[in-house]
């Protein structure tokens, strides 16, 4: 039995006279959307760093045109999505506290849940997307810099490994995304490895399978160094698929769970 609702977009069309035709359009964005837009294009376009405040209420209130409940709207908007967190107090205010994949990861689980997709799906994309991320690397040209930044992820030692680096390769894997120069990637991939560490990997025990995990490592890297996509994207895509086929055997009951919101 299908469960979950159908994914509706379409893409908008051009129609006869030249009118974009949407068939699906979205409903018109609130004031506080809007402002909270606005807040996220200054934060960029001003250069701020994680920790610097925003502007005290009185000066945004008048730089945005809007009035107070819709400004703290906004705010609470970009506190939910973890982009800024309000301090409370004197000196308090809002705070630039930098992009979390976890809060994508968190956002995206709504979506996939309510779509009706399960944890093998979540897997299953994220050996796609890093089998893509490792080809991509190996074509690059500049081979010395992707030595000098992959050699520190390479045959790590096991004592003091956290869960989810182990799990996920984070360091190697994050490497890998960020060399291929895509924010989009890191940012999907990271939100993607949370969920399988939080929501389905819960269990696993880096010193049991640490060994495999690393011996696959370093062969994707070799066949990276010598510039090889097409070994590199198949080391990759089963170097994942055994991390995907390892949670099918201990947990295959939950890995055909829809995905939780949480």
């Amino acid at each position: 039995m299908r469960r979950g609702l159908p994914i509706v977009y379409e893409i908008p069309t051009i129609g006869r006279d030249g009118a974009l035709y949407d068939p699906h359009p979205r409903r018109p964005s609130k004031i506080s959307e809007v402002v909270a837009a606005d807040l996220v294009r200054d934060i960029v376009a001003g250069d701020f760093l994680i920790g610097n405040h925003l502007p005290p209420e009185a000066a945004m209130l008048e730089h945005y045109r809007v009035g107070r409940e819709s400004l703290r709207e906004a705010l609470r908007l970009l506190e939910t999505q973890g982009l800024i967190t309000i301090k409370r107090g004197p000196g308090g205010g809002p705070v630039v506290a930098g992009v979390d994949p976890r809060y994508l990861a968190r956002t995206s689980a709504l979506y996939f849940h309510l779509s009706g997709a399960t944890y093998d799906e979540v897997l299953e994309t994220w050996q796609v997307l890093e089998s893509a991320v490792a080809a991509k690397v190996a074509a690059l040209p500049a081979r010395a810099e992707v030595r000098r930044a992959l050699a520190p992820h390479l045959r790590l030692p096991t004592s003091g490994v956290e869960r989810d680096e182990f799990i996920t390769g984070a360091g190697f894997h994050s490497t890998l995304a960020q060399l291929d120069g895509s924010r989009v990637l890191v940012l999907l991939l990271r939100a993607i490895s949370h969920m399988v560490v939080e929501h389905v990997a819960e269990a696993l025990t880096p010193l049991e399978e640490w060994e495999d995990i690393e011996s696959e490592h370093d062969a994707i890297a070799q066949a990276i160094f010598d510039g090889r996509p097409t070994k590199a994207r198949r080391l990759m895509s089963e170097h994942i698929g055994h991390i995907r086929e390892s949670c099918q055997r201990r947990w295959p009951a939950r890995v055909l769970e829809l995905v939780e919101w949480r």
